[in-house]
C-alpha cells in the first residue's frame, strides 16, 4: 500500500483526507507510516500547512452509522466531550517537533484581516459609543465573540444577530436581542442588575449570573442552561408563564409547536459550536440538515424521503462544510450533489 514519496508532492488537503495511506498514518500509525511521512515532510517542508490541517480535520471527523449500544453511546459521547476540551490545544509537527497551533496556517490571513479591522474600528469607537444601539452579525460559517458593556461575553454562532444599547447605566436593565444562536456568560453585579435576553416578541430569558445557550430561528426556540439559574418567560394569548431552569436542563419549542417542553440534557451537546465543532448526539437527520442550512446557507433537498428516518451520531469540524458533507456521505453511503448553495441529497443509505 506504501506509495512513492513524490506521489504526494501536489496533494491538496482534500486529497490527503481521501487517501487511505494518509488515513492509516493519522488513525493507526505504525513504524512504516511514521518513517514514510517523516521523510516526506523533510523533502517537502512547504507542505506542512496542508498536512497539519488534514491531520486536524481527519482526527475530528467522526460519524457512526448504526444505533450503538448504551455502553458504546456513552464512550462515543465521552470522546466527543473530551475532544471539545482539547480542541484548541497545540498540535506537534510530525517533521520538526515544532509546536504549532491548530489554526496557524489556514487562518493566518483571517487573523491579519482582523488586526486591520481592529485598527479601522478604533477610529469609529467614539461614534459607536454615542449611537443608540450596537449590532453584531455573523456570516455563514462564522463564530464571533462579543463583549457587552458590563463585561459579560457572548459567543455568537453562524448566521446570527445580536443587538443591545450602546450604553448601560449601573442601575438600569441589561437587555440584548438575539436572532439566531448564542452562548452567554453573564456577570453578576453587586446590585443584582437584571439581565434579559429577548428571543422573540413573546419569549425572553432573565438571569443574574450564569452560562447558557439561547437559540431562536424559524424552526423554533431553545434555551439550555450550563450553570447558574434562569427564568424563561413565555407570553401567550392566555397570559404569562414563567419556567425556571436548573443546570443541565433545557426548554424548547421546535417545529412550529405552540407549547414549550422542559427536560434534562447535556449542555455541552448544544455548545460544541463554540469550539468550532458540529456535534450530533442521536439527532434525527432532518435536524442535522437544518443545522447545515443555518450554519452554511445551504438549501438542501432530499430526493428519497426514507432517508429522513435516519439518526446521526458523531462530530465534525465547522471550518469546511465540504468535509462535513464528505463525512456523512462516506459513513452512510449518501450522495450530496451541490450547485452553489443548492444541495441535493440522494442515495439509499447503508
Amino acid at each position: 500500500m506504501k506509495k512513492e514519496i513524490q506521489a504526494y508532492e501536489h496533494y491538496t488537503v482534500t486529497e490527503f483526507l481521501e487517501d487511505e495511506y494518509f488515513q492509516q498514518w493519522v488513525r493507526q500509525p505504525d513504524q512504516e507510516t511514521d518513517e514514510f511521512w517523516h521523510e516526506w515532510l523533510k523533502k517537502y517542508p512547504h507542505k506542512l500547512g496542508e498536512i497539519t490541517e488534514a491531520r486536524s480535520l481527519l482526527g475530528r471527523l467522526q460519524f457512526q452509522t448504526d444505533t450503538p449500544s448504551d455502553e458504546s453511546r456513552n464512550r462515543v459521547w465521552q470522546n466527543i466531550v473530551a475532544a471539545n476540551q482539547v480542541f484548541n490545544q497545540q498540535l506537534e509537527s510530525a517533521s520538526t517537533g515544532k509546536v504549532i497551533t491548530l489554526y496557524s496556517f489556514r487562518y493566518l490571513r483571517q487573523l491579519a484581516a482582523a488586526v486591520v479591522l481592529l485598527v479601522i474600528g478604533a477610529a469609529g469607537y467614539l461614534f459607536l459609543q454615542n449611537s443608540t444601539q450596537q449590532q453584531y452579525d455573523t456570516a455563514f460559517g462564522e463564530v464571533k465573540t462579543v463583549v457587552l458593556p458590563d463585561g459579560s461575553t457572548v459567543k455568537l454562532n453562524a448566521n446570527s444577530t445580536l443587538r443591545f444599547p450602546a450604553k448601560w447605566t449601573p442601575a438600569g436593565l441589561r437587555e440584548v436581542w438575539l436572532e439566531g444562536e448564542a452562548y452567554f456568560s453573564v456577570k453578576h453585579t453587586q446590585n443584582h442588575q437584571r439581565f434579559v435576553v429577548h428571543l422573540t416578541d413573546s419569549t425572553q430569558v432573565e438571569v443574574l449570573g450564569t452560562k447558557f445557550t439561547a437559540f431562536q430561528r424559524k424552526r423554533g426556540t431553545r434555551v439550555v442552561l450550563a450553570s447558574g439559574k434562569v427564568k424563561f418567560d413565555i407570553e401567550r394569548v392566555t397570559g404569562n408563564r414563567e419556567v425556571y431552569l436548573k443546570p443541565g436542563e433545557m426548554i424548547e419549542s421546535m417545529e412550529k409547536s405552540s407549547d414549550f417542553a422542559k427536560k434534562a440534557t447535556d449542555p455541552t451537546q448544544f455548545s460544541a459550536w463554540i469550539e468550532r465543532k458540529l456535534v450530533f448526539h442521536n439527532v434525527p437527520l432532518p435536524e442535522v440538515l437544518a443545522v447545515l442550512e443555518e450554519t452554511y446557507g445551504m438549501q438542501i433537498t432530499v430526493a428519497d424521503s426514507s432517508l429522513l428516518q435516519k439518526r446521526v451520531w458523531g462530530s465534525a469540524p465547522m471550518e469546511d462544510e465540504g468535509v462535513v458533507l464528505k463525512g456523512l456521505s462516506k459513513t452512510f453511503g449518501w450522495r450530496f450533489t451541490r450547485k452553489g448553495n443548492q444541495v441535493l441529497l440522494s442515495g439509499s443509505g447503508k
